[in-house]
């Protein structure tokens, strides 16, 4: 979704079928790299990532 746009017309075409989207009764789960674009009445989740994260310990687990 929003592929080819710039950032600006991409967040709000995300964050509007987001909106759009919460307001039906159903699961949705959207991945995206725009900050914002979730609303008070929705879920978060967000990955941390492995930036920090010491490979050679994660290995030993």
């Amino acid at each position: 979704m929003a592929r080819g746009t710039n950032p600006k017309e991409g967040h709000a075409i995300v964050r509007a079928v987001c909106q759009y989207l919460n307001s039906f009764s159903s699961f949705v789960l959207v991945s995206t790299h725009y900050d914002g674009v979730v609303d008070k009445n929705m879920n978060h989740y967000q990955v941390v990532g492995l930036k920090n994260v010491d490979l050679d310990n994660l290995k030993k687990i």
